[in-house]
């Protein structure tokens, strides 16, 4: 659904989230590529990671009975 509204590139915004809240599904793309993730970076102590990142994450609200697509939107 993301897709079919904000581009293919969406697929690129890895990992997602996904939660069951009530009865409705609540998927998230993710803000930072999986590369990027702290754990497994080795720094000093007093090195302080904070990556450049532009853009926003996708999110959509999906009635787990229905279909219904209750919430669409990308932030920037």
């Amino acid at each position: 659904m993301l897709a079919s509204v904000y581009g293919e590139r969406i697929y690129d915004d890895k990992p997602y989230t996904v939660a069951l809240l009530d009865s409705v599904w609540v998927v998230e793309t993710s803000l930072l590529p999986p590369s990027l993730e702290t754990d497994s970076l080795e720094m000093d102590s007093d090195m302080v990671l904070q990556p450049l990142v532009c853009g926003g994450i996708g999110h959509v609200e999906i009635n787990k009975h229905t279909g219904k697509i209750y919430t669409i939107y990308h932030t920037k």
